[in-house]
């Protein structure tokens, strides 16, 4: 897996400074620089108890690039899936079961809960989210134990189980701002997958 945290890429997978000819090369250009300066960049990624990750720490703090190589199995798309995850929280999906399953516990451990955190670097800020589920007894879905959201490390909103506080202050943007803003972008143009051959393939 081939995360491209610092450079701007075209939707085929095309880096900025590739030439091309004429007024297409200048839009191209222009979009490519917009991209990079408002691009979210990934600081750090953590995930716990998800599928074949167990205290999984992805530190990419200056780092341009980052490449995963490994053999089937050895957990690269479920990195790529713990990212997904995030992106489809950022972009409003609320329920829950449309992001996790039971089935995703590691071994089946559904009493340790299953743990995401990002790091996103973003316009100067530093942008953090966690978010922890659990798996009572009696329950069909996991639920949320916890969950956090805070820049430059002051607060803007933490839950547990269902203490919600909001920490709203002067400069500080809310949730639905950033998510408007940062999205979590993950596409297929900065995310490859390698079993260990040292090919990147394209989309």
């Amino acid at each position: 897996m081939w995360l491209r945290s610092g450079q701007a890429v075209s939707e085929r997978g095309v880096t900025a400074n590739v030439p091309r000819p004429g007024r297409e090369y200048d839009r191209m250009e222009e979009c490519c620089a917009e991209a990079r300066y408002h691009s979210p960049v990934i600081r750090r990624l953590y995930v716990h108890n998800f599928r074949c990750l167990e205290n999984f720490e992805l530190p990419v703090l200056g780092q341009s690039s980052v490449l995963l190589i490994g053999n089937n199995g050895s957990g690269k798309t479920t990195v790529g899936a713990a990212l997904e995850i995030l992106q489809r929280i950022a972009r409003g999906t609320n329920r829950v079961g449309d992001l996790v399953k039971p089935k995703d516990f590691t071994r089946g451990r559904i009493d340790v809960p299953m743990r995401f955190e990002i790091e996103v670097e973003l316009k100067a800020s530093i942008y953090e989210y966690v978010i922890a589920f659990e798996f009572p007894d009696g329950f069909k879905e996991l639920r949320v134990l916890e969950e956090k959201f805070a820049v430059n490390g002051k607060p803007v909103y933490t839950r547990d189980h269902a203490q919600v506080q909001l920490g709203k202050k002067k400069g500080i943007p809310s949730i639905e701002e950033f998510a408007r803003t940062a999205n979590f972008r993950v596409r297929q143009k900065n995310l490859w997958v390698s079993s260990g051959s040292g090919s990147l393939p394209s989309e």
